[in-house]
């Protein structure tokens, strides 16, 4: 389910437009599905579970057989001919579900924690949010499945505000997409963001935007 409807974007682009008027900071915000592959812990699940059920189906062979007699003309090898390939098949089916289920099923919340970081980290030089005039770029990045969001600030802005605001903000935005109300609580950080750069990295006079406005979605 998305964290964010159209309306919630047009309302954060404003909220955005607001803020970034009153300071030389450039705020952007992205929203990806979500961090991480979690390559590992669907191998797991693909792993385990055709394993088991191919454990399962051949322990409880004798007992089908026995109950369902006509299924040994139609199926008259030795159950092991056919049973590999069937663990081949439920791998791959369990791989490719395991895909699209929620990350809180396949990771621990630090794991989870880590995979968000990470991706904030790697868009926020990817999209050139360092290279602003005065290092005063923020991006806010909220992954969908992880309903989490990650603040990560340039030099000018840590210096400027340091990160004692952030754990607030970030729980604050966390508790809105848990409630369905993504949207509002976004707009009600990023207000609160642009008050504490407009005390602190005021607007230059020569102002430029130099980030877009706009939420920006990632795959």
């Amino acid at each position: 389910m998305a964290v964010l409807s159209a309306d919630d974007e047009v309302a954060i682009e404003r909220a955005i437009e607001a803020a970034e008027a009153r300071t030389r900071g450039e705020i952007v915000v992205l929203v990806v599905p979500r961090s991480d592959d979690y390559v590992g812990a669907r191998a797991l699940v693909a792993g385990v579970g055709s394993v088991a059920t191919v454990i399962a189906v051949d322990w409880a062979w004798p007992w089908i057989i026995g109950s369902a007699p006509r299924l040994a003309e139609v199926m008259p090898l030795d159950p092991l001919a056919w049973l590999l390939p069937l663990q081949a098949v439920l791998a791959a089916v369990l791989w490719w579900s395991s895909g699209r289920v929620p990350a809180r099923w396949l990771a621990s919340d630090a794991r989870r924690a880590e995979a968000v970081s990470r991706r904030a980290k790697q868009e926020f030089f990817d999209r050139r949010i360092s290279h602003t005039r005065d290092r005063s770029g923020v991006l806010l990045l909220v992954s969908e499945q992880e309903r989490s969001l990650v603040i990560l600030a340039d030099r000018g802005v840590d210096e400027a505000l340091g990160r004692r605001m952030w754990r607030d903000w970030v729980a604050q935005a966390v508790e809105g997409m848990r409630q369905g109300r993504g949207g509002p609580a976004l707009c009600r950080v990023i207000e609160q963001l642009g008050e504490a750069l407009a005390e602190r990295l005021g607007p230059r006079a020569d102002d430029a935007d130099e980030l877009p406005n706009a939420v920006a979605s990632g795959d």
